[in-house]
This record gives C-alpha cells, structure tokens and sequence, in this order.
C-alpha cells in the first residue's frame, strides 16, 4: 500500500471517529433532553387535569352534591372538556379508563382499548410509562383520580415527538459524508504533494537495485529528512560498487581456480584409473572411452549436469583393485580356473576398500562404482548378487559401457569383436545383465557410440 494511500486512511479514520463520537454524543443528549422536556411536560398537563378534577370534586363535596348522579355527571362533563382543551395537537391524546380498563372519554374520540396484558400492566402503574398502542409507541403520563373511578393517561406520539431531532440528525450525517468526500479530496491533494518527492526517491533506489548499476546516484533534493536518505543511500550504493567490483574480481580468478583444479582433479582420477590397467597393458583408451560411453548414457537418462561430471570422474576408477591382482592372472591368455575367478573377481572389494574412506564425492562415487560395476540386473553377478534398481544406477550405466569396451578392444585372451558383434551382445544380455532401459537407450543411439568408438582419443583429451 502507498504512503499516500495510507496517509488518507488514516487521517479520514480519524476525522470518521471523531465526527461519529461527536454526533453520537450530540444526539444522544439531544434525546435525553426532548425526553426529559416531554415527560416534564406531560407531568405538568396532568397535574393541572388532576387540580381541576379535584377542584370540581371538592365543590361537589362542600356543597353536599357528591352523591347526586347528575351533579356527578356534570363535574366529569367538567373534566372531560378541561382535559380536552390542554390538548394542542393531535400527537397529543389525554384518555380516561375505568378499572376494567374501558374507556371513559378520550380527546380524540378514539374507542380502541388496550389489550388485556397491557392493560394489566398499566393499572398499577403511576408516573411515566411507554407503552405500544395500535402499532405506535407512547410516551406518558398516568394517574389516579379515584373519587370518580378513573384511571388518566396523558400521551405523545414518541416518533412524532422525535421527528424534528430525526431531521437534524439525517441532516448531520449527510453533511458529515459530504465532509468526509470533501476532506479525502483535500488530503490526497495534500499527500500526493507530500509523498511525490518520497516516491520519486523510492523509485530511484528501485532503479538502482533492480539493474545494479551502484555506480548510479540519487539526486539530492527535497526536505532535509529526504536528502539524508538519498546521501546515505548513494554512500552504500558507492561501498556495494566497491565491494561488487571486488567480488567480480574474486569469482573470476576462483572460477579459473576452480577449472584448474577440476583438470588436474581429472588427470588424478585418469592416471588412477589408468594405473589399474598397468599390468593389463591397457593403453589408456579404455578408461576414456568407458567414461565417455557412461557420460553419453546418463545424459540420455536426464541426469543433471552435476550428476553427468560425478560419473564421468568416476568412471575411470571402476578397476581400480586390478592393481591387488597378480600379473599372471590378468594376463593369461586361457580361460581362468576356479581359485583364479575368485581371486579376480575381489578386485570389485579391493577396489571398494581403497576408495571407501575418501571425503571426495568423486571418489566416493567410484567406491561404490567399484563394487557393484560387476553386478548383474538378473542378481547372479558379483560380489553381493544384487538385482534389479537395487544396484545403484551409476553401475547400472557403467556395467554396459565397461562389457561394450572390453569386447571391442584386445585382450591377451581375446581378440576385438565388431562394433555389430558386441551391440548383439548388449541386445541379447538386455534384462539378463544389463538394465534394459540402459542397454536400449545404448542400442537405440548407436550412431552416438560409434562416434566415441572412432574417435575417444580425441574426445578424452
């Protein structure tokens, strides 16, 4: 939310409270008052009835004609027209009822009776009441003037009595909404000019931030508080300039760092690998192109870029226990006897348990690479028999680029199959030693191997 926004809202909340607490205030006393003045003046036109209505009953006693009927009659006839002149509008309505609650004479003619609950509850009533008569609410004044059985109620119209103070208030809460509408008016003028030059600042910093230029500066103008904030502002864009520039400087000759040690971590692994074929007499070519082949393979399976480099550094490790492996295994020309197999097949733990205490992830990944790369996908490899994904995925890839590359190259036992030959194998073992999704993605991109087939020397490098 803007400033400006804000400011309106919070300034227009206050003048709201304000303007609510004092009309409320005003009103409220404004009611209280017209009550008060109506029931002093009811009380008053009921006491002067019933002055009158004892004046006539005392005159009817002094002179002995209390128990005449017609003298009776005329002292209430009396009454009746008294009560009826100090009406003066017809809002106003002076009754009398007998104790049954029936009417005796009302000023305005009217003959409606209250109901039997009310008038239960008026009866023994005195003083002011309120009460609903024909769906109007009263308020009045009730006495008792028992020498002639009557029960007197003088009444106003409570809405009518109130009508004028209604008018005044409708009239204050419009002129209040058109005060308000004025002032929100008046105080977004007021905050646009206010917050304008504190926008224009805010935008600039954006500016600045957003495309990094700190070499940027604010303009310094407006209140005293704005300059401050702008020459403070351009005091840390200058030391971000400064410490940005060094930063620059440091990541450029890390990252140079960084492939420099990358390559010479590669050439590690590389000699390391190559050094497990030592006694084989293996150019060198093998560990690249099984690097290469296992590199094209975790691609092709959406392996993420950090993946794809852990792998092919860790490739060239995968026999790297050949080196505990007597000379006159590795190179016999004849199949191997039984002790023989056993003996070569501990190259996989060998290996394992050179690589296993590194802290380096390449590493890491080619301890478990040199244990499990001879495990097959029906679980009847070695050493642990392992089936199926149970075999970690890195020698899944590798048990296919290794069998592919050591079919296709030289060995003191064999010589090198075809290019065709060796993808047969690949195709008939799918399932059986191979992971089929690997040996497919392996048969389906063939064109992609035979590249790395004619040409891993150049690649490798």
């Amino acid at each position: 939310m803007k400033i400006r926004t804000r400011l309106v809202i919070a300034v227009l909340s206050l003048l709201v409270s304000s303007l609510l607490v004092i009309g409320t205030v005003t009103v409220t006393a404004a009611r209280r008052g017209l009550t008060r003045l109506a029931t002093q003046h009811l009380s008053f036109k009921a006491e002067e009835i019933r002055k009158y209505a004892w004046n006539q009953w005392d005159v009817l006693v002094t002179n002995g004609l209390s128990d005449l009927p017609l003298f009776r009659d005329a002292a209430r006839e009396a009454v009746r027209s008294y009560a009826a002149s100090v009406v003066r509008d017809e809002f106003q309505l002076v009754t009398a009822y007998d104790h049954e609650g029936r009417i005796v004479f009302s000023s305005s003619g009217s003959r409606t009776p209250f109901s039997e609950d009310l008038w239960s509850d008026l009866r023994e009533r005195e003083g002011i009441v309120t009460y609903d008569l024909n769906g109007v609410n009263r308020i009045g004044y009730l006495f008792r003037f028992d020498p002639m059985g009557w029960i007197v109620l003088t009444s106003v119209d409570r809405s009518e009595f109130y009508a004028e103070i209604d008018e005044i208030t409708k009239g204050m809460i419009i002129a209040t909404v058109i005060t308000l509408a004025l002032a929100a008016l008046v105080l977004l003028l007021i905050a646009a000019r206010l917050t304008a030059p504190i926008a224009s600042l805010a935008s600039g910093m954006r500016k600045i931030a957003e495309s990094r230029e700190f070499d940027a500066r604010l303009a310094i103008d407006g209140s005293h508080e704005l300059r401050d904030a702008a020459l403070a502002f351009n005091a840390m864009s200058h030391e971000l300039h400064h410490t940005y520039a060094q930063l620059r400087s440091i990541a450029v000759s890390e990252a140079a760092a960084r492939t420099e040690l990358g390559t010479r971590e590669m050439e590690a692994l590389l000699i390391l690998g190559r050094l497990s074929e030592y006694n084989d007499h293996e150019t060198g070519l093998h560990i690249i192109r099984v690097g290469l082949y296992s590199l094209l393979l975790a691609q092709l399976l959406g392996e993420s870029p950090e993946q794809r480099r852990l792998l092919y550094q860790a490739a060239p490790l995968h026999d790297v226990g050949k080196i505990a492996v007597p000379e006159s295994i590795l190179l016999k020309p004849g199949p191997l006897a039984e002790h023989e197999r056993e003996i070569m097949q501990q190259h996989t733990v060998v290996g394992h348990r050179i690589l296993s205490d590194a802290r380096s992830p390449s590493l890491k990944a080619g301890a478990e690479i040199a244990l499990t790369h001879h495990e097959r996908y029906d679980g009847f490899g070695y050493p642990r028999g392992l089936r199926g994904t149970d075999i970690p995925l890195f020698s899944r890839i590798l048990s296919v680029a290794d069998v592919f590359d050591a079919l296709t190259s030289h060995r003191p036992y064999k010589e090198p199959w075809s290019f065709e030959h060796a993808l047969e194998l690949v195709a008939a073992e799918r399932g059986k030693q191979f992971d089929p999704t690997v040996a497919d993605l392996f048969l389906e991109h063939r064109d992609e191997v035979r590249d790395i087939f004619l040409n891993a020397e150049l690649k490798g490098r």
